[in-house]
């Protein structure tokens, strides 16, 4: 993997508040299959969109979005409901039990990229610069580096999971990440035989891509064991479920941390470029000002308003004493904000234009690029 993926910055995001996907109660089918052979069907398309729900979510953009789109194989499992056209045999660890059945089912019919998603389709789950949005993820991948590099985390943003979240070994309860003792009790039940790196880490949010060529290096008959570990385990649906979500990168990549840069992300994944770190940096300064004043001006606009009321009613003492900015730093302070938002505008739309070129994008993540190469 290229050595700059692993280089260590700081995070450029504010802070994610992670909630399980599939929250209800397990289902227990009389039967589960876990040993079904895996289906063999005509050659899919170049991509399956493999989607986790529960009934209580509205997952109808997954096929609004990319049932017409021949390229596109959308799949949406109901974890709760054993009656739905695609369901996992029990609802259990949340989305993982959909992920792993959709690789046990299609194993021999897999996509040459598969792509999986919560049922959200906007998220801070996602990518703030892709609109926090699902189907856009999906639309601006790059199939090129999903195959090139076999697993792609789906989220850029290294908060929350990078450069070292899971500390393995330590099994004392930690608040901030619970999911800590967990992962280590239960990884020598998962990987008999392998020795325990120290760290495990990746962006959060359990919603990745993995080529058809990383699946099927691992044996099917190990997914199927995975799975059993699932029905069997003893976790609860949250924990079972935090457990996949920061071992995902290595069952693909035999890698414990997978925390690509973020501008790298954003540019060779998805086509987004500013054209190196510092821009990307400046691009994120600027947005954090443009917050602060958007607060800032909002909050001077409702003390402006209330003393023009108090001052309209006739009473000037209290319309006195409410604290407004001096004249002139209001339209200053609206000016700069305006100003802010042009930018932001502008210099996304410029980045993505230069995503557009493939020799660019070849250029910021440092890999090899000649003429006639694609993405």
């Amino acid at each position: 993997m290229n050595g700059k993926l692993k280089e260590t910055l700081e995070p450029y995001t504010q802070n994610v508040v992670e909630e399980p996907v599939l929250v209800e109660e397990p289902i227990m089918i009389e039967e589960p299959v876990i040993m079904e052979e895996p289906l063999v069907d005509e050659e899919p398309p170049l991509k399956s969109v493999i989607v986790a729900r529960i009934q209580a979510e509205d997952a109808s953009w997954v096929y609004e979005n990319f049932n017409a789109n021949p390229e596109i194989r959308p799949l949406v499992y109901t974890a709760d409901d054993p009656l739905a056209p695609l369901h996992p045999p029990q609802n259990k660890a949340n989305e993982v039990m959909i992920y792993l059945t959709y690789i046990i089912d299609h194993y021999y019919n897999l996509s040459s990229v598969n792509i999986f998603l919560h049922a959200h389709r906007i998220s801070d789950h996602t990518n703030a610069l892709l609109s926090n949005d699902a189907v856009e993820t999906v639309n601006r991948i790059s199939t090129a580096r999903v195959l090139r590099e076999g697993y792609m985390n789906l989220r850029c943003h290294w908060h929350r999971g990078c450069p070292a979240h899971i500390h393995l070994g330590n099994v004392e309860e930690d608040g901030s990440k619970l999911e800590q003792g967990p992962i280590t009790t239960s990884w020598r039940e998962l990987f008999p035989g392998t020795r325990m790196p120290r760290v495990l880490s990746q962006p959060c949010c359990a919603q990745f891509a993995v080529s058809k060529e990383a699946i099927v290096r691992v044996e099917w008959e190990q997914w199927v064991k995975w799975r059993q570990w699932v029905v069997e385990t003893e976790l609860s649906n949250y924990f079972s479920g935090r457990v996949w979500e920061y071992i995902w990168q290595y069952v693909f990549t035999k890698e414990s941390v997978v925390c690509p840069i973020e501008h790298i992300c954003y540019c060779d994944g998805y086509g987004v470029c500013f054209g190196g770190d510092e821009q990307y940096k400046e691009y994120f300064n600027m947005l954090k000002e443009k917050e602060k004043l958007t607060v800032e001006v909002a909050g001077w606009k409702t003390a402006i308003d209330n003393a023009q009321v108090l001052q309209e009613e006739g009473l000037l003492d209290l319309a006195m004493h409410v604290e407004v900015p001096e004249d002139g730093a209001y339209l200053e302070m609206q000016r700069r904000l305006h100003e802010l938002e042009v930018w932001l505008v502008t210099s996304l739309e410029e980045a993505k234009m230069r995503g557009d070129v493939p020799m660019h994008r070849a250029q910021e993540v440092g890999r090899p690029w000649k003429e006639g190469d694609g993405f």
